[in-house]
């Protein structure tokens, strides 16, 4: 749709600096989504870096977090906890009887917050 770039992990090039990559996109972005699950939450790199990091931003209000439940898990009890999260309903996507309507709910919020984002940038 054009109306954000996406960055991730998985682009990470031999030879990459990962730590400092990561960094270095998170520090730039506005708009930060995390995909919850059990090993999303037990990894101390992403619990220690990256959603503290996150959370900093969301703080100051140069990012907005958004969690998206992929797979069951108790994070109510993260950091991310306070946060509302997506799919709509709090049902992690994994558990939806069909995965691209699960993938369709959390686009349109995903769509909802870069939009009212890029409003608000232009009105001030």
């Amino acid at each position: 749709m054009g109306i954000l770039e996406s960055w991730n992990f998985r682009e990470l090039k031999p030879g990459d600096e990962w730590d400092k990559k990561i960094k270095t996109e998170l520090s730039q972005s506005e708009v930060i989504v995390m995909l919850i699950s059990v090993d999303f939450i037990n990894s101390s790199y992403i619990s220690d870096i990256e959603v503290e990091t996150a959370l900093g931003k969301h703080r100051d209000n140069s990012a907005v977090i958004i969690p998206v439940l992929a797979r069951n898990c108790l994070w109510k009890t993260s950091p991310l906890g306070e946060l509302q999260a997506l799919p709509q309903g709090l049902k992690a996507m994994i558990s939806w009887t069909d995965l691209d309507d699960a993938c369709v709910d959390v686009v349109n919020g995903i769509r909802t917050i870069v939009e009212e984002r890029l409003a608000a940038k232009k009105a001030a």
